[in-house]
């Protein structure tokens, strides 16, 4: 299969159910994933959308439990100005189910299709990268029996001063906060492709294990996807994959032009 039919096949799914603790300095009423972000603000949802919907993805599944109707009401909006259809997978209010949680409920009540890949990601990280570049390496894979492709990055922003010293403990240099390269490990984007053959696999996480998420690999189920994964190392902190995870994140964008960071014109294909 070509990469553009393996895209238009899969379900693009975006997780937004979150409760953004660590965001609420920055707004504490609306859900995070509607915090509008950068230089020429537009919702963080948007931004994480964006060049899937400039590749040709024509549905968009959000996940959702923090405040639920204000992100079927935003979709709602959206969706009457862009030919793209939203649907939302809610889950239970009294029960958070995690990611894997709520893909196990999307196939197990037919909202998602079996029969389908599923690409899945986060709604707070942004990340510029060619898309069928990735399905072409992700199709690749599948040839070699590596059923998921999760998306990383090798370098890792310190958050501190970092200093070189010789074996003396004489101090050579002075680095403020340096991006430190990483051997034989990646920071994970939470983006990732998944192949319709690891779907029943969803299907096996028992109820007493939720919540769950993708990246729990001390649950034995989780390992079965990690057990077929490689990953692509194209994400680049701040080069190409912007994170938004705090109030200090939050003033990093705002003097990101985002558009230009992505290379897509948002008036384009957002309205």
């Amino acid at each position: 299969m070509r990469e553009k039919d393996y895209l238009l096949t899969s379900q693009v799914i975006v997780h937004a159910g979150g409760l953004g603790e660590r965001w609420k300095p920055v707004d504490g009423e609306r859900p995070k994933p509607l915090t509008s972000v950068g230089k020429k603000p537009r919702p963080m949802l948007e931004w994480v959308i964006l060049p899937w919907i400039a590749a040709g993805v024509k549905k968009i599944f959000i996940t959702t439990w923090h405040k639920p109707k204000a992100i079927e009401a935003y979709c709602k909006n959206l969706k009457r100005k862009i030919a793209i259809d939203f649907e939302l997978l809610v889950e239970p209010k009294e029960r958070r189910l995690g990611r894997a949680g709520i893909i196990k409920f999307g196939l197990e009540n037919s909202f998602l299709d079996e029969s389908k890949p599923i690409v899945s990601m986060n709604s707070s990280d942004i990340i510029n990268l060619d898309i069928l570049k990735l399905m072409r390496y992700h199709i690749q894979g599948l040839r070699r029996n590596y059923l998921l492709t999760a998306v990383g990055a090798t370098f890792l922003p310190s958050q501190f001063g970092v200093v070189s010293i010789s074996p003396a403990k004489k101090v050579k240099k002075f680095v403020e906060k340096p991006a430190i390269k990483l051997k034989g490990q990646f920071i994970h984007t939470g983006l990732m492709v998944i192949d319709s053959k690891l779907n029943k696999i969803f299907k096996e996480i028992r109820d007493e294990d939720l919540p769950l998420d993708l990246e729990s690999t001390f649950n034995k189920t989780i390992r079965k996807f990690w057990a077929r994964a490689r990953v692509y190392l194209k994400a680049v902190p701040w080069k190409s994959w912007i994170y938004l995870k705090d109030l200090k994140d939050y003033r990093k964008v705002e003097k990101i032009d985002i558009e230009r960071f992505l290379g897509i014109s948002a008036k384009k294909y957002l309205g």
